[in-house]
């Protein structure tokens, strides 16, 4: 019995430092899409639709990191 309490008990540890860096690594990639379309929006001319998709996809990635990190707890 006492194995398995040790063992419980590390996989909640685990878990959250996985949570941890989930957030964080979330959280980067969300403000680092934002910062990056209201530099493109303020500071460039007509660009194409690449340019475009780096901040979009930074912000998008870092929505769904969040997004499966609320729900699995």
């Amino acid at each position: 019995m006492r194995g398995l309490r040790a063992k419980v008990g590390a996989a909640s540890g685990e878990s959250r430092v996985r949570k941890f860096i989930s957030i964080i690594l979330g959280l980067g990639l969300l403000i680092a899409g934002v910062w990056a379309f209201a530099y493109m929006f303020m500071n460039s001319g007509p660009v194409t639709l690449l340019f475009w998709m780096v901040p979009i996809g930074s912000f998008s990635l870092g929505l769904v990191i969040l997004w499966k990190t609320s729900v699995r707890s």
